[in-house]
C-alpha cells in the first residue's frame, strides 16, 4: 500500500481510533488490508460518522455541555449548507426539520438520558442519511454551475478541517524532543488525558478489555517503555505498570498513578506489593497470566504500525519486549520475597500464600485481538530510526 510513503501524523481522534495523517485518516485496527479515507467529499460521509462518534465521547468526558451535544447535528448540517449556497440546500433543511431534528423540551423537561442520546443519533443519522442520498449529489452539481465558492475542492477542505478540529488532538512535541519521543509521549498524553483510559487520573470511563484501538495504543507504549528500560534510557516504571494493566485489567488501573509515585524500579514495586497488598499486589499475578496475551498483542501492533503508518522503526522496539517482560517479573518476584520475608520475621505478615494469587484476578476475555521536530504540530515517523531519548 503506497499510502505509508512519508505518511505525517497530525492527530488523534478523541476517542482513540483514528490517526488525522497528511494523506487521510488511518483507522486504528488491525484491518491491514484497509484503505486511508482521503479527504474528499465523498468520503465526508465516513466523517460525518466520525463527528457522532467523538461528539458523544467529549459529551461523556465533560468537555462539551448538553445543548452543544444535542444540537451538535444541526450546527453542521447548517453550516455546511451555507457552504454550499444552493436553493436545493432549503428543502434538504427542512426535511432535516421535520425528520430527525431534536424538541428543545428534551433539555429543559427532565427527560430521560437514554431518550437524550436517542435524539442525539437520530439527529445526526438524518446528516449521514442526507449527505449520502442528497447532499453529495448536490455539491457535485453546484460545483458545475459555479455555486460554490472556491470549488468542490475548498468544500471538501472546508469540511474535512471542520471535523478534524471538532474531533481531534495534536500530537506535538516539546523543544528538543526526538521524533520518536515525541510521538510515543505525545500518543501517551493524548490517551492518558482524554479518555477513560486516563488511568493516571482514575477517571472511571475506561473502555473493554479487547477494545482494538486500546490494544494497539497501549501495546506501542509498552514496547517503546520496555525498549527505554532494556537499553538504559530513563523510564518509568508507572508508565510501564500502565501499560501492561490497561491491556490485560484496566478495571483495577484507578489510583495507579498516585499508589505508585516514588517507586523507582520493579523490585521496589515487588517490595511496595508485598507490604501494602491492594491493587499492586495483583500486578504480578496479571502480567504472568496475560504474558502470551501481550505476545500477541505485540505482534499485532507491530503489523499495524509497519503496514499501515510505515513506522518500521517499532519492530526492531519489540526485539527487547519478551526480554524485558521477563525481567519485570523477576524482579517484582524478588521483591515481594524480600519483603515478605521481612514481614514475616517481624510476625507483621500472617499469610503468605494468599497475596497476588492469579485466581484473584478475572478471567478477562481478551483473545479476540486478531478478529477484528515540532512544526505544526506534524510528525514524519517513516523514516526514523529508534534513538536515545532526551
Amino acid at each position: 500500500m503506497g499510502y505509508n510513503n512519508d505518511i505525517r501524523i497530525k492527530s488523534i481522534s478523541y476517542n482513540l481510533k483514528y490517526f488525522f495523517t497528511n494523506k487521510g485518516i488511518v483507522q486504528i485496527d488491525n484491518r491491514l488490508n484497509e484503505n486511508i479515507i482521503k479527504y474528499n467529499v465523498s468520503n465526508l460521509s465516513y466523517g460525518i460518522n466520525m463527528l457522532r462518534e467523538n461528539t458523544q465521547v467529549k459529551f461523556n468526558l465533560g468537555l462539551i455541555s448538553m445543548e452543544d451535544y444535542l444540537f451538535s447535528s444541526r450546527k453542521f448540517l447548517y453550516e455546511m449548507m451555507n457552504k454550499i449556497n444552493s436553493r436545493g440546500g432549503t428543502s434538504i433543511l427542512t426535511e432535516w426539520e421535520k425528520k430527525y431534528s431534536s424538541d428543545t423540551r428534551i433539555i429543559t423537561e427532565n427527560f430521560d438520558p437514554r431518550e437524550i442520546v436517542k435524539s442525539y443519533n437520530i439527529g445526526w443519522h438524518g446528516v449521514e442519511t442526507l449527505y449520502k442520498e442528497k447532499i453529495n449529489n448536490l455539491i457535485i452539481k453546484e460545483d458545475l454551475l459555479g455555486n460554490i465558492w472556491g470549488g468542490i475542492k475548498s468544500f471538501a477542505e472546508w469540511g474535512w478541517n471542520n471535523i478534524k478540529d471538532t474531533i481531534s488532538k495534536a500530537m506535538t512535541c516539546t523543544s528538543g524532543q526526538g521524533a520518536i519521543d515525541c510521538f510515543m509521549e505525545g500518543l501517551r498524553t493524548v490517551a492518558t488525558s482524554l479518555l477513560g483510559v486516563g488511568v493516571l487520573t482514575g477517571v472511571s470511563f475506561i473502555p473493554v478489555v479487547g477494545q482494538i484501538p486500546n490494544l494497539i495504543i497501549f501495546g506501542a507504549l509498552l514496547i517503546y517503555d520496555i525498549w527505554k528500560m532494556m537499553t538504559g534510557k530513563e523510564y518509568k516504571v508507572s508508565d510501564i505498570v500502565v501499560d501492561i494493566i490497561s491491556l490485560l485489567v484496566p478495571a483495577l488501573a484507578k489510583g495507579l498513578g498516585s499508589v505508585l509515585k516514588g517507586v523507582g524500579n520493579f523490585f521496589g514495586l515487588g517490595k511496595l506489593a508485598a507490604a501494602t497488598g491492594g491493587v499492586v499486589s495483583k500486578f504480578l499475578p496479571a502480567l504472568v497470566k496475560g504474558m502470551s496475551t501481550i505476545s500477541g498483542i505485540v505482534t499485532e501492533v507491530v503489523s499495524f504500525f509497519s503496514v499501515k503508518l510505515g513506522i518500521k522503526w517499532i519492530a526492531d522496539m519489540a526485539n527487547t519486549t519478551t526480554q524485558g517482560l521477563e525481567k519485570i517479573t523477576d524482579e517484582v518476584q524478588d521483591g515481594m520475597d524480600s519483603e515478605k520475608e521481612k514481614l514475616k520475621g517481624n510476625g507483621d505478615l500472617e499469610d503468605l500464600d494468599d497475596m497476588g494469587d492469579l485466581d484473584d484476578l478475572e478471567d478477562e476475555n481478551i483473545d479476540g485481538f486478531g478478529d477484528e521536530e515540532e512544526e505544526d504540530g506534524d510528525l514524519n515517523m517513516s523514516d526514523n530510526k529508534p534513538m536515545e531519548s532526551k
